[in-house]
C-alpha cells in the first residue's frame, strides 16, 4: 500500500516562508513562482495573489479542516488601519501628531 501524500497548505508555505529567508526571497521576487515550487495548486495561488480576505478565507478553511492547526496560527489581537479607512470626521485632512516641546527649566528667582 502506498502512502499518499498530503496537499500543501497556504498555512505550511507561510509556516515555512517565516523560517526561511531563501524562500521569503524567492517569493518577493516572484511570488506565483514561489507558490507553485512549493506546491501549491492554482486555486490557492490565485488566492494568496488576491490579498488578505481571500488568503484568511483559505487559511479558515483549513484550519475547520484541521483543528490541530489553530494553535500554530493566532487570530491578531488588533486591527490595523490603512488609508483608505472611512472616517467619518470632515475636518480636513489628518495632520501627525506633533510632539509636545520640552519643558523649559524654570527660571531661577532673584534672591532678595
Amino acid at each position: 500500500m502506498t502512502a499518499v501524500a498530503p496537499e500543501p497548505r497556504v498555512s505550511d508555505f507561510f509556516l515555512r516562508i517565516a523560517d526561511d529567508p531563501s524562500l521569503l526571497e524567492a517569493y518577493e521576487r516572484d511570488p506565483r513562482t514561489a507558490l507553485a515550487a512549493a506546491g501549491l495548486g492554482d486555486a490557492q495561488i490565485d488566492a494568496v495573489l488576491a490579498g488578505p480576505d481571500a488568503v484568511r478565507s483559505v487559511l479558515e478553511t483549513e484550519l475547520a479542516r484541521e483543528p490541530a492547526l489553530r494553535r500554530l496560527i493566532t487570530e491578531p489581537r488588533m486591527g490595523t488601519e490603512g488609508p483608505d479607512d472611512d472616517d467619518d470626521d470632515d475636518d480636513g485632512p489628518d495632520e501627525p501628531d506633533k510632539p509636545d516641546e520640552p519643558d523649559e527649566p524654570d527660571e531661577p528667582e532673584p534672591s532678595s
